[in-house]
């Protein structure tokens, strides 16, 4: 990180509700030819048809053209190349690929954005954070259920979450942060760029394109407010025990120390019946996220897979399985 980068850091942390309203000039050449270096060198073409290795070939030249544009104000995000890769349940993953160039800007911009949001993001969140992964995550599962007392886990699947996020809600969650102009009208040229798909170009109202340099950290501050913020600072005070969320981007677990906790009160009922778990599935809804609340057969719930970068299932609703017990383990 640089010291302009370190001291905006700096900034953030040390005052929770600060706005920054001056943090575009930090997208410098020197900035976009480090992200450039640091993009995917066999990453797939966008719809420019321009790959790692062309670019490279007079990278320099090409990297101050793009400063000039941004500058000038005469850059625009070009539409998205959709394409299809095969989930292990045999339907269809949707993923979205940028034009080399949009790569570049959106790395650039995730560089500065994450010195802002790093301060914010709370410990449970380790999906597409700088240091975190997902065997940080794995090993946070199996301390909390080892040390704490557990009856009850929720397990959170958000299917079709990439595409199902509200934009205009996106953006005043930016706005608490962020009030610089030029950013945000970057912001809302991504999220609302098109997708090329069959030679078409389809629009869409909601979502921010899977596949995009910078969704995995728009979904981060999407859910940061809407799940992270709301489940720490509003559910747990109201709990009758003690309760831990773990959450690797659109996927998670709610662990919960009585069954009343996690059957009862908290969720706001669809329909105005509620069912205990172990019964047939009912539909639920959290006061700020639509979700799905179900019991499911038994199945392995997580299996490595080349896809898991991506992570983002596909379907128009959240789904949610009660767990009865934590799984048996050795725990050392």
């Amino acid at each position: 990180m640089s010291t302009k980068l370190d001291r905006l850091a700096e900034l953030a942390k040390e005052e929770r509700k600060r706005q920054f309203f001056s943090i575009a000039h930090l997208i410098t050449p020197e900035a976009l030819y480090t992200a450039f270096r640091g993009l995917r060198k066999d990453a797939s073409a966008g719809v420019d048809g321009v790959t790692y290795e062309q670019y490279e070939k007079d990278a320099e030249r090409n990297i101050r053209q793009l400063y000039e544009q941004l500058k000038e104000g005469k850059y625009q995000a070009q539409a998205l190349r959709r394409v299809y890769i095969p989930k292990e349940n045999g339907k269809q993953r949707p993923i979205s690929i940028p034009a080399l160039e949009d790569k570049i800007l959106q790395k650039a911009m995730v560089e500065v954005l994450n010195a802002i949001y790093e301060q914010d993001f709370l410990n449970c969140s380790y999906g597409f954070r700088p240091g975190r992964g997902q065997h940080q995550a794995l090993d946070e599962v199996g301390r909390v259920l080892c040390t704490q007392p557990t009856s009850w886990i929720l397990e959170i699947d958000i299917t079709a979450y990439f595409d199902s996020i509200v934009r205009e809600q996106l953006m005043g969650m930016i706005g608490k942060r962020v009030s610089d102009g030029s950013v945000l009208q970057l912001i809302r040229k991504w999220i609302k760029v098109g997708v090329i798909e069959e030679g078409q170009l389809l629009v869409s109202e909601t979502g921010t394109g899977q596949g995009q340099t910078i969704s995995p950290l728009l979904a981060n501050i999407y859910l940061h407010y809407v799940l992270d913020e709301w489940f720490e600072e509003v559910v747990k005070p109201r709990l009758r025990g003690v309760a831990h969320e773990i959450r690797f981007a659109d996927d998670g677990l709610l662990r919960f120390q009585y069954r009343e906790d996690a059957a009862g009160g908290i969720w706001t009922v669809r329909r105005g019946t509620r069912e205990t778990a172990g019964q047939e599935a009912r539909h639920f809804r959290l006061p700020r996220l639509h979700v799905h609340l179900r019991t499911q057969p038994k199945r392995k719930v997580h299996s490595t897979r080349a896809d898991d970068a991506q992570a983002a299932p596909s379907g128009p609703e959240g789904d949610r399985r009660m767990v009865s017990k934590a799984p048996a383990r050795a725990c050392g």
